[in-house]
């Protein structure tokens, strides 16, 4: 189930601008080993062009095609009926990115799923159509500048300190696997591309009653606290956010 709705057009590959993350930067890759075009550049030695010649060059990734997903032949939502972010009370649809199932982002990663919510984005299933391989993208909404710029700066802090720590307090958090740019009929929006996960939230709306059972609850805010504990003294970083609903610990 996607949402917003929207009639506007899904964004083309020339509508979206590339972002990846390294430790330092926030701007776009460059590649160092281009030559430059100038009047003073100086032509390579025959003992370069010698090793660029025994230097095979790098095959083209051919991305998969994308998956065709049906269009008709399920349940429509009544477009007068609200469900998920727009039940929140400061849902606003001009804020949201409109996406749609099936659709292709990021140049390579194809949305197949909703995976979840909250008052500043939603997490979708993706497949990378490079590999194959499937990760959890979150998008944005895009009013929140400063939210952009401080998460990106926290997964890159993470991933620089995270290098001696134990795997088990990495797979808790998560890390960033890629991040870009996607234009929407607002405004752009901060893609963040990491390991597939669910939060509690969207796990205990599909219980019965909404209800946990103990020892899934007792281990659920054991992996929580442990990652908390890990944020707080292991890397300094502070948690802001709501750890889980109220419903949850009650």
């Amino acid at each position: 189930m996607s949402t917003p709705r929207s009639k506007t057009r899904s964004p083309s590959d020339e509508d979206e601008e590339t972002l990846d993350f390294d430790e330092d930067e926030t701007t776009p890759d460059v590649d160092e080993d281009a030559t430059p075009l100038s009047d003073e550049t100086t032509p390579p030695s025959d003992e370069k062009k010698a090793k660029r010649s025994r230097t095979p060059a790098k095959a083209a990734k051919v991305l998969d095609p994308p998956l065709d997903f049906p269009t008709s032949g399920f349940y429509v939502i009544d477009p007068a009926s609200k469900v998920e972010e727009e039940t929140l009370p400061s849902y606003q649809p001009s804020h949201f990115y409109p996406m749609r199932i099936g659709e292709v982002v990021g140049k390579q990663f194809q949305v197949v799923a909703k995976l979840g919510y909250d008052a500043t984005s939603t997490l979708w299933l993706a497949r990378d159509l490079k590999d194959e391989t499937f990760w959890m993208l979150k998008v944005l909404i895009n009013t929140i500048k400063t939210k952009q710029d401080q998460e990106g700066a926290v997964y890159r802090y993470l991933a620089k300190v995270g290098r001696r720590v134990s795997d088990d307090a990495k797979d808790l958090l998560g890390t960033l696997h890629k991040s870009f740019k996607v234009q929407g009929p607002n405004g752009y929006h901060q893609v963040f591309v990491t390991a597939p996960a669910v939060t509690l939230a969207a796990v205990q709306e599909a219980r019965p009653n909404s209800v946990f059972e103990r020892d899934f609850a007792a281990r659920s805010l054991d992996q929580l606290l442990f990652a908390l504990i890990y944020l707080h003294e292991e890397v300094v970083v502070v948690h802001g956010g709501e750890l889980c609903r109220n419903e949850f610990l009650q």
